[in-house]
């Protein structure tokens, strides 16, 4: 029943992830559509249900926006492993380093396992016929720069993204663009356009545009944040995340969010908590894998801020 119910997942990811040809190919060669770059990369951001585009200071956010590398002190290193439903697993590191007047610089690397399956179809005499046994994954390699102009932050990105989902190789090139305003006040505001396309490829990029505005309070150890994603491609309705971070004591911060999704997003609620020793910071999450019976992931980020006092 387990495998079963893995098989049925795996076929609901490629449905959504592949652009369907008019002959029915579920995935066809050379098409990256890399939906599962939209799978959280930092378990902070993950429980903040990535209400993330008005943030800074912390490299794992430029899964929302690439201007959060800016304010980042000194350099910070991060990996992340994301136990997905039915056992498939994300791997990602990423590096950054702030070069002063040269800005923010990152480096990431992400793995996407799917695990193994059997590939099957049924003949002219209406058998099931093996046609063996698949080993689907993906890859990217990206890189990205951010400057912070006073209250103003600007970042861009760039990811070389490969998969093999059925048994063909697919490759392509594409970019993130982010900016971020903040106050004195307290009020933060960002805005990003994610997954653009580089390369002369046919395929369908979740293309995103995400903005959103949060409060940081100054007489409490708070903030607020709440984000809309917009997938222009999709032609599906917004989605809108809702999140808050609080620091309850100076080791630990508690998280918790809420995302507001369709039929192709994750929707539900997401939390989860960080603790702060020094130089280290581990943080867990768990968010809603989808909007039905899926189930949860769970991520753990372990995370180096040399520069932290």
């Amino acid at each position: 029943m387990r495998s079963m119910t893995k098989i049925a997942c795996i076929a609901l990811f490629l449905a959504s992830v592949s652009a369907v040809a008019a002959d029915q190919q579920v995935y066809r060669s050379a098409s990256v559509d890399a939906r599962w770059l939209n799978i959280p990369a930092s378990a902070r951001v993950a429980s903040l249900a990535g209400a993330f585009a008005a943030r800074g200071g912390e490299p794992g956010g430029i899964e929302a926006n690439p201007a959060a590398l800016a304010g980042t002190q000194d350099w910070q290193a991060l990996l992340t492993h994301n136990s997905w439903v039915q056992g498939m697993k994300v791997e990602r590191f990423l590096l950054a380093k702030n070069q002063g007047c040269w800005g923010t610089f990152g480096l990431g690397f992400d793995y996407f396992n799917l695990g193994e399956f059997e590939k099957t179809e049924i003949n002219a005499a209406g058998d099931l016929v093996g046609l063996g046994t698949l080993y689907p994954n993906a890859m990217a390699l990206s890189g990205a720069w951010a400057y912070d102009f006073g209250p103003l932050a600007i970042g861009v990105g760039v990811k070389y993204i490969g998969e093999n989902l059925v048994s063909d190789w697919g490759s392509g090139l594409q970019t993130d663009l982010g900016a971020r305003w903040t106050t004195e006040m307290g009020w933060r505001f960002g805005a990003s356009l994610r997954n653009a396309a580089l390369d002369l490829s046919t395929a369908l990029r979740p293309l995103v545009l995400r903005a959103g505005a949060g409060y940081t309070f100054k007489d409490q150890p708070l903030a607020l944040d709440a984000n809309v994603d917009y997938q222009t491609q999709d032609q599906e309705p917004p989605s809108y995340r809702f999140a808050a971070e609080w620091a309850a004591t100076k080791q630990f911060i508690l998280r918790g969010g809420y995302i507001v999704g369709n039929d192709r997003t994750p929707q539900g609620p997401t939390a989860g908590l960080g603790w702060v020793e020094h130089v280290v910071e581990l943080d867990y999450a768990f968010y809603a894998a989808s909007s039905g019976d899926l189930g949860y992931s769970h991520l753990i980020t372990l995370r180096l801020v040399p520069g932290r006092k």
